[in-house]
């Protein structure tokens, strides 16, 4: 069938396959903005500082673990939760914790804490783009010939173009958490010498701190009684490998 003589077929073909495309653009913007999205929560910022006294070394030191915080005692669910964490990566870091009857040789306190977060909404504009053409324009002109009105048809077809057709206004909100873990030792004696302390600051889309805490102390470990020297800032993300061995290694 010669396609001139069928208009029809000429319209109805491109259409479908240019709805086609646009569905299949649609498609992959959702997908390319639902990664995006998934990296952004995933992420978690952390700022390690520690510091120790110049005469202080671990040497395999005895501990008791206290709360740091006047408003959360030992028998706290979450305090028993969490220190749990705190005990291994102690251990990691050469300390060991004291047995029943057992003197310690310092007292370390352990507290954590994350504030209500901070709301930011932000505006900004994304492309707008569309498909058009896929028509059959019908132009008729008239003439005068020989004294009569002459009427003259030419059909065009104008192809399908995918292009800007403007810009669309958005918004949205993000929510950030600040949360924190703060070990510190001291001396078990009459003078409670502060002998290392190590803080974590950790901001985040998340307040989940059953998922934050093991997070911040996995990086903490390694610096446990140690002088980082300056603040140190760590990228990191909650599905870490190595976080989730540091949780595997809590629970053995």
């Amino acid at each position: 069938m010669n396609p001139d003589k069928n208009p029809k077929r000429r319209y109805t073909l491109p259409r479908r396959i240019a709805k086609g495309l646009a569905m299949l653009q649609k498609t992959k913007l959702l997908l390319i903005t639902l990664l995006l999205s998934a990296c952004s929560t995933n992420t978690v910022h952390l700022k390690l500082d520690a510091i120790t006294a110049p005469d202080y070394s671990v040497n395999n030191q005895s501990y008791l673990l206290l709360s740091g915080d006047p408003k959360v005692n030992r028998d706290d669910l979450y305090f028993k939760e969490f220190s749990r964490y705190a005990q291994q990566a102690l251990t990691e870091a050469g300390l060991h914790s004291t047995s029943p009857g057992e003197s310690a040789q310092q007292k370390i306190y352990f507290s954590f804490g994350i504030n209500s977060g901070i709301t930011e909404s932000h505006t900004y504009s994304t492309p707008v783009y569309e498909y058009t053409g896929g028509e059959n324009i019908t132009i008729k002109e008239k003439t005068i010939q020989d004294g009569a009105i002459a009427t003259t048809t030419t059909e065009l077809y104008a192809p399908y173009r995918y292009r800007l057709v403007g810009r669309e206004l958005r918004s949205s909100e993000t929510t950030t958490y600040k949360s924190y873990i703060r070990l510190e030792g001291r001396s078990n004696d009459e003078h409670a010498k502060q002998l290392w302390m190590i803080t974590v600051e950790a901001s985040s889309s998340s307040n989940d701190l059953r998922v934050l805490i093991p997070l911040m102390l996995s990086k903490a470990q390694p610096f446990i009684g140690k002088n980082s020297g300056k603040i140190i800032e760590i990228k990191t993300s909650q599905s870490d490998p190595a976080i989730e061995q540091f949780i595997d290694r809590t629970k053995q």
